[in-house]
């Protein structure tokens, strides 16, 4: 059964050659088995959900087998709530998830924010407003073209390796000193991660020493 309460059984005769009779029997009660809906069932999806991702299931702590709905712009399978961050629009989406309750089990209710961010695209090229420096030393100013900083990105800048021994952060370095030949690494990195590096070698060729002996 469905639903909770008590039932009256019975035997009634409706001959019409003899006296009508009735036999009743004891009441019966009985007991719903259809679990009801989780009122406390919560739905996660884990780590950060980027557009560069693979598809994600939801967690969900409680109740199976409801319905999930949201807004436009994010794509989700309404039966699994599968998340597809790759072809969903970045941005805040209310997902709600439902189920209707069997008997008199209440609908169950669920809604829950999750986020889109934009994976970065890593920078095109760096550059240097002096590439080789005539000298012991001297300052150049770094820049960087390309690349799309993605949710939370920044640009950030590395000595010695790609992630190495980081300087600086921005599009733009102006007055960097350096007193030998130095390559240079820039990146994106932001809440989906990092990208490759674009790079640039500013060379310091220090000036000839002349000496001069008497003949």
């Amino acid at each position: 059964p469905t639903t909770s309460g008590t039932i009256y059984m019975g035997i009634k005769s409706t001959s019409t050659t003899f006296v009508p009779w009735y036999l009743s029997f004891d009441d019966f009660t009985f007991e719903q088995t259809t679990a009801c809906p989780d009122a406390t069932t919560t739905i996660s999806y884990g780590p950060a959900l980027c557009t560069n991702g693979t598809p994600v299931a939801p967690i969900i702590t409680g109740t199976t087998g409801g319905t999930f709905s949201s807004t436009a712009g994010l794509s989700i399978n309404t039966a699994t709530g599968v998340i597809t961050p790759a072809t969903s629009t970045p941005g805040n989406y209310v997902i709600t998830y439902s189920m209707t309750g069997a008997g008199a089990c209440p609908n169950l209710t669920k809604t829950f924010i999750v986020t889109i961010n934009a994976s970065p695209i890593a920078p095109t090229a760096a550059g240097a407003s002096v590439t080789a420096i005539c000298g012991q030393s001297g300052t150049t100013d770094l820049s960087v073209t390309g690349g799309t900083l993605g949710t939370g990105g920044v640009y950030k800048w590395y000595l010695g390796s790609c992630g190495g021994t980081s300087f600086a952060t921005g599009t733009s370095v102006p007055n960097v000193f350096l007193n030998q030949t130095t390559t240079y690494y820039v990146r994106i990195e932001s809440v989906c991660g990092n990208t490759t590096c674009a790079s640039v070698t500013v060379n310091v060729n220090p000036t000839p020493v002349v000496r001069l002996t008497a003949a």
